[in-house]
């Protein structure tokens, strides 16, 4: 059942449903997991929105655990300490609330097979973040969907690795004919039926993909990021 609801926790139990764990721990401070997707990412939820309950789970880990997923910004300076943060990606966090019923589509949405990773990673706007590895191992793993006309791929979508929607893409050509939405709906209600929450995030210069979800009915939550950890020289 969808939540009414969401929060980045959500992120962390799709990613702990299909990522075995390097390392995880629960204490009364909240939960640290460590999973290997195209990295090892950690991921931290704090009982509380303290200081002190974040650095205590941050001690927790190893040294060698310095790419972080999901970070909120009152957790940015707790976790990053002295060191640097590089390929850093900000997001914003929307999700679909519980009732919301996503419109009707007429488009004949089909399932992504792996086949149709090497397009998805040369086309989309973020490939400097992701690998064909990755693209291929979220089309067998996660939620892909897809429109095709003439068996031509001309709009796709694709869950990642923390089951955030993503990889959104429709050819230029096909554009304003509601194959965002359709895809987008067709992977949403499965995440639902599979008792998961929808969300997506989207960069604050993207004003077609946050027009879109507001359209379809997401509400905005909050900042998120990914980084990696380096020591200062």
């Amino acid at each position: 059942m969808s939540k009414v609801v969401s929060t980045p926790y959500d992120n962390m139990r799709f990613f702990k449903a299909y990522h075995t764990p390097l390392f995880e721990s629960l204490t009364k401070e909240g939960e640290v997991f460590v999973g290997n997707s195209d990295r090892p990412w950690v991921y931290i939820n704090s009982n509380e929105a303290k200081t002190e309950s974040l650095s205590a789970l941050v001690k927790l880990l190893s040294e060698d655990y310095v790419n972080f997923a999901l970070v909120e910004d009152w957790m940015v300076d707790t976790i990053t300490r002295d060191f640097v943060r590089t390929r850093e990606m900000v997001c914003t966090r929307f999700y679909l609330p519980n009732g919301v019923t996503l419109p009707h589509s007429e488009a004949q949405v089909s399932v992504l097979t792996v086949d149709d990773a090497i397009e998805i990673q040369n086309s989309h706007a973020y490939n400097e973040y992701t690998d064909l590895e990755y693209v291929t191992e979220q089309i067998k793993n996660g939620y892909g969907a897809c429109v095709r006309l003439e068996g031509k791929l001309v709009a796709w979508a694709i869950t990642h690795d923390d089951g955030a929607i993503g990889f959104l893409f429709v050819q230029p050509e096909h554009r304003g004919k509601g194959y965002g939405e359709a895809v987008t709906k067709w992977i949403a209600e499965r995440l639902r039926k599979d008792g998961f929450a929808v969300y997506v995030h989207i960069e604050a210069d993207n004003f077609k993909s946050m027009n879109l979800a507001k359209k379809l009915g997401f509400v905005e939550d909050r900042n998120v990021r990914w980084f990696t950890l380096e020591e200062r020289k």
